[in-house]
């Protein structure tokens, strides 16, 4: 849940700092993605690669 992934955010807030982002961004992309495909909530993935069997 988005709980979860922000309390491992919270654990971790040295590693992100450096970026100059405040750890509650990562609350509102996950918001903005979850608008996108109709949720409150969503992860956004890159595709690098793109494999078809």
């Amino acid at each position: 849940t988005i709980d979860t992934k922000m309390r491992a955010i919270g654990a971790h807030q040295s590693q992100f700092k450096c970026r100059g982002l405040g750890t509650e961004i990562y609350r509102d992309i996950a918001r903005l993605n979850g608008r996108m495909v109709g949720v409150q909530y969503a992860e956004g993935l890159d595709v690098h690669r793109l494999l078809l069997a």
